[in-house]
């Protein structure tokens, strides 16, 4: 989802790109290099490029859809926190009945293993003398 909310942007960043110029140059290596300033002597020019500039209102809109975006990924990311947190929350507790439950039948097998041991008269062994 956070994908896809990146992809919209970089779409609308995109049809309201800033104008501006830019030259594409052919260098003596011949690389294409794009920059803002006319070619050098040592390059030759290949074109040069328009690009609209954003008029205010459209400034204006994209600062809107990213506060708003931001907005929403913050609610996002705090409601995935707080889901992490119970997820944690539910694991310390889970953690806490096992121990619970492992104690108690520790103890059972104890008071099992006593009563074992005991004969009838109270005495854990038969006396040697009968």
């Amino acid at each position: 989802m956070r994908m896809l909310k990146l992809i919209l942007i970089f779409l609308i960043l995109q049809a309201l790109s800033a104008n501006a110029e830019v030259f594409k140059c052919r260098s003596s290596t011949g690389e294409i290099v794009y920059k803002p300033t006319p070619c050098s002597i040592n390059e030759t020019a290949v074109g040069q490029l328009k690009i609209k500039e954003m008029t205010r209102q459209e400034i204006e809109k994209a600062k809107a859809l990213r506060k708003s975006e931001d907005e929403g990924e913050a609610a996002y990311d705090a409601e995935n926190a707080k889901a992490e947190k119970q997820r944690q929350d539910e694991l310390a507790r889970q953690q806490e009945l096992e121990l619970e439950q492992r104690r108690i039948k520790a103890q059972e097998e104890a008071d099992a293993n006593r009563r074992r041991t005991l004969r009838p008269g109270g005495w854990p062994y038969q006396p040697m003398y009968q």
